[in-house]
């Protein structure tokens, strides 16, 4: 008697991606765990790897959750960004969790070289996401394909960064913090 599958079988479909070389959560290089202590583009990558690890925000950053927090959902974040004073993890709905890093609290007087210190962090961020080529798909478009992140300015003190396939988000923005303000990094599971 011969079977006929509609579906081939789970471990039928990942044994054949394994063996014709598509990468695999433990392949990809840029998911390495060195790569979570590494320079500040190393960790803005393997936190943005880390936030695809799942469909519901419980998933979502789960290998570099810490403890519970107060407030329901949230999490202090294992990886810190060099210069941020925390990290802390957020399920916004069930589907989505965010990555925010607070760099430096400062009071209102200060918020010049809060803005001072934001043009560092986009700088920073720039050079991670928008001008380095990440490993993608080739597209048949007249943008290049190898950038992988837009830029998108949607006010003095706020920036998106897009990813133009997975649509996921990387916003820098100042958040008002008790009596006073802080720049912030906000990575968005997807």
């Amino acid at each position: 008697m011969i079977r006929i599958f509609k579906e081939p079988p789970f471990y039928f479909v990942f044994a054949s991606l394994f063996l014709l070389g598509c990468e695999t959560e433990h392949q990809n290089p840029l998911a390495s765990y060195e790569k979570r202590s590494g320079d500040f583009c190393d960790r803005v990558r393997y936190i943005l790897i880390q936030g695809t690890s799942g469909y519901s925000s419980q998933r979502q950053f789960s290998d570099i959750r810490g403890r519970r927090l107060e407030g329901e959902g949230t999490y202090q974040g294992k990886v810190l960004l060099p210069g941020a004073s925390r990290c802390e993890i957020e399920s916004i709905i069930y589907s989505q969790a965010e990555y925010k890093c607070y760099f430096r609290d400062a009071p209102e007087s200060q918020t010049g070289q809060l803005m001072m210190e934001l043009r560092k962090l986009e700088s920073e961020l720039d050079s991670c996401l928008v001008q380095t080529p990440w490993p993608s798909l080739r597209l048949n478009t007249s943008v290049d394909p190898n950038i992988r992140y837009r830029k998108y300015v949607s006010s003095e003190n706020e920036i998106d960064y897009r990813d133009r396939w997975s649509h996921q988000t990387v916003l820098l923005d100042q958040e008002d913090i008790g009596g006073g303000r802080a720049n912030v990094v906000t990575i968005r599971g997807r």
